[in-house]
């Protein structure tokens, strides 16, 4: 038996994903920019087996939220004093609803395929309004799942042409 969430989220490298996209997408909107990972994921997932960001999605009302990135969204916003927290405020502000970047992503962090798919996604999300992006985010994995629970990470596998094939090779 397959367990549900064999990735694990690193926060180092979270940070450094939110750079990335805010430092290239056209809407620095909180809500394009923390979708962007959602289908970077599954992209990667379909190409190479692993997420992006290993982060765990939530099926929240207006789609999958990766928890482990709002966290450190919320944390800069709320000014937190954990080292985490400190590490970001220092890379990134939150203006309103937007994510200003302070610096670029540090690309050591994130892996060729990484970047492909982290760009893939930016391109499709960025034009998106945002009934096309919550539409188009509201998949069969995030209809499994219960509100407001955990999107798991077979059921985004199994939204893939090739899911079944990720599965037996996961």
């Amino acid at each position: 038996m397959r367990l549900s969430r064999p990735f694990r989220f690193d926060p180092d490298k979270g940070l450094e994903i939110l750079l990335y996209i805010s430092n290239r997408i056209s809407n620095k909107n909180l809500y394009w920019v923390l979708k962007t990972p959602y289908f970077a994921d599954k992209y990667h997932l379909e190409k190479f087996g692993r997420p992006v960001s290993s982060d765990v999605y939530y099926a929240m009302k207006d789609g999958p939220v990766p928890s482990g990135l709002y966290d450190i969204v919320k944390d800069v916003r709320n000014t937190r004093h954990r080292h985490e927290t400190l590490k970001a405020r220092s890379a990134f502000r939150v203006e309103g609803n937007a994510i200003v970047p302070l610096r670029d992503a540090h690309l050591d962090f994130l892996s060729k395929s990484d970047l492909t798919a982290l760009d893939r996604a930016i391109n499709e999300v960025g034009p998106q309004s945002f009934s096309e992006l919550r539409n188009n985010s509201h998949d069969a994995a995030y209809d499994k799942a219960d509100p407001n629970g955990e999107i798991s990470y077979d059921e985004i596998i199994k939204t893939l042409p090739n899911g079944d094939l990720v599965l037996a090779n996961s």
